[in-house]
C-alpha cells in the first residue's frame, strides 16, 4: 500500500527513519556529504526526468536519523498517479547515491484531490 497525500499540501512532510539502514552500513547521518529525494512515475527513468526532486535544504530536512521531505511544487505531479519514492545519501568517496531501501508501505505515493475548492 502506498502513502497518500492531498495534492497541493505543502505542510505535511514524508518522514523516513534511517536508523536501521545507517546501522546496517555502519554510518552516521552526520557524516553525509549529500542527500536527495525524488518522485518518479517510472522508476527506470533517469534522475533528471523525475517529476519531483530536491536536495537537502528547506524541503528536505534531517532531524536525528529521520529525514523529512516536503513537496513544495505540484506542477509535474498528477492526482491518482503512483510515484516511486527515492531517497539517496552520499558519504565521502561515494560517486553515486546510496539508495535507501524503503518498505512496501512507504516506497510509493499517490496524491488525492481535495474536495473544498475555495
Amino acid at each position: 500500500m502506498s502513502l497518500s497525500l492531498l495534492h497541493g499540501e505543502t505542510t505535511i512532510g514524508i518522514n523516513i527513519d534511517l536508523t536501521t539502514y545507517l546501522a546496517s552500513i555502519s554510518q552516521v547521518i552526520g557524516d553525509r556529504t549529500d542527500l536527495a529525494f525524488m518522485l518518479k512515475s517510472d522508476k527506470t527513468a533517469l534522475d533528471g526526468a523525475a517529476e519531483y526532486s530536491v536536495v537537502e535544504g528547506a524541503s528536505l530536512v534531517v532531524n536525528g536519523n529521520v529525514v523529512t521531505a516536503y513537496i513544495t511544487t505540484f506542477a509535474s505531479l498528477l492526482v491518482g498517479t503512483k510515484y516511486h519514492i527515492g531517497l539517496g545519501i552520499k558519504y565521502a568517496g561515494d560517486l553515486t547515491y546510496r539508495e535507501i531501501p524503503l518498505s512496501a508501505a512507504s516506497d510509493s505515493i499517490k496524491f488525492t484531490q481535495d474536495v473544498i475548492r475555495a
